[in-house]
């Protein structure tokens, strides 16, 4: 209606949205074509974005002197944020925090300030770069940074010599999250298919009859020679079933299997890639190298 009034685009008027978090108020621009992401401003708040809403009627009136619809960033003395798309915008259209008031040729770092963050829900039907529709895709954030308290100071000398304050930020990581989105991205029928360079072990040994002194002696000799050359192995030496052994490490995603069996006594286990299910038989005195290369 403003837009309709002023014969002007949406994307001439900044709308000024007022949110509480507990007994906190915010303002937030966007233009006003665009919707508010509170879980964008919660980010910027670092706050539980269940907690941050949209405030009510009562809230914005006594806050702005104003209903909403009113409400501009001039002359208020709450925290506000502006979208980036808004700080660049020129003399544009706010509310005159007075109701059916509003203000034309309003300024950012002019008539107010404010913190310059991203604040908009993207839309999808429009690219800011080249205008084309957008596809949706499904993502999970499991990392975040932010900058280090400025109380932990790191200092480092320039080629000068000189002490100079380094910049510094901080990558806090959900490893729950990260597992779970590996598992997602990996899972086979057979269990987790993950990269080797994540995998906990390289192999696995697995003896068909640990109660066998050939078997058995061979499985920790082999195990030994491989943490010698830097593999990183793993002996399984329970009392249990071989098929249930081997679905144990099929879950686990160990890239490869070294079975000890009956053609121990004729110097040979089997190896078996888990990835490809691949599967051969190598004289003992090879495996070492079969795992080097």
């Amino acid at each position: 209606e403003l837009a309709a009034f002023l014969n002007i685009s949406n994307k001439e008027i900044a709308k000024t949205l007022i949110c509480t978090y507990k007994d906190k108020v915010f303002a937030a621009l966007i233009r006003g074509d665009r919707e508010l992401s509170l879980n964008k401003l919660a980010n910027v708040l670092d706050i539980d974005p269940d907690l941050l809403k949209n405030a009510d009627s009562d809230t914005v009136l006594k806050t702005t002197g104003a209903l909403p619809g009113s409400v501009g960033p001039v002359g208020l003395k709450i925290p506000i944020f502006i979208d980036q798309e808004v700080a660049q915008m020129k003399n544009f259209v706010t509310g005159a925090n007075k109701d059916d008031y509003h203000l034309l040729n309003v300024n950012f770092n002019h008539d107010f300030t404010a913190k310059i963050c991203d604040l908009k829900k993207f839309d999808l039907s429009e690219c800011p770069n080249c205008n084309r529709p957008l596809k949706p895709i499904t993502t999970v954030a499991f990392a975040k940074t932010f900058s280090a308290d400025r109380r932990q100071k790191i200092y480092y000398l320039d080629e000068n010599g000189k002490n100079k304050l380094a910049a510094t930020e901080i990558i806090s990581i959900d490893l729950l999250k990260l597992l779970g989105i590996l598992t997602e991205t990996y899972a086979t029928k057979d269990g987790l298919n993950l990269p080797e360079i994540i995998t906990p072990f390289q192999v696995v040994i697995v003896p068909i009859n640990i109660k066998d002194t050939s078997q058995k002696k061979l499985a920790f000799s082999l195990y030994n020679q491989l943490k010698e050359s830097s593999i990183e192995v793993l002996l399984d030496d329970r009392h249990e079933r071989a098929g249930s052994k081997f679905k144990d490490f099929e879950l686990a995603s160990i890239p490869y299997r070294i079975t000890v069996g009956k053609r121990t006594n004729e110097g040979l286990v089997e190896i078996k890639n888990q990835k490809t299910y691949e599967e051969i038989e190598l004289p003992i005195e090879q495996v070492v190298a079969y795992f080097d290369k």
